[in-house]
């Protein structure tokens, strides 16, 4: 089991599920911050755009943790 990280509030991302007019399903997703999750390294904003354009983007990593989705609905009581 992993251990619980703990976790301050970043800021919210809101956006739709792609080709589902029919639903208008919405997506939130939650960026927090926490002491027990690693810096990524860091690296110039030159460092970054040249590894933004090269074969291999994913060479950069950026450590995350993920919890599970959660079912909800908005203010509007919309899910």
């Amino acid at each position: 089991m992993d251990q619980i990280k703990k976790s301050f509030p970043g800021f919210c991302l809101k956006t739709k599920r792609l080709g589902d007019e029919t639903t208008n399903e919405k997506i939130f997703i939650n960026v927090c911050i926490s002491s027990q999750i690693n810096a990524p390294r860091e690296i110039t904003e030159e460092e970054l755009i040249e590894i933004v354009k090269s074969e291999d983007p994913g060479r950069y990593r950026v450590p995350i943790s993920l919890g599970e989705p959660v079912a909800d609905l908005d203010k509007r009581l919309y899910s």
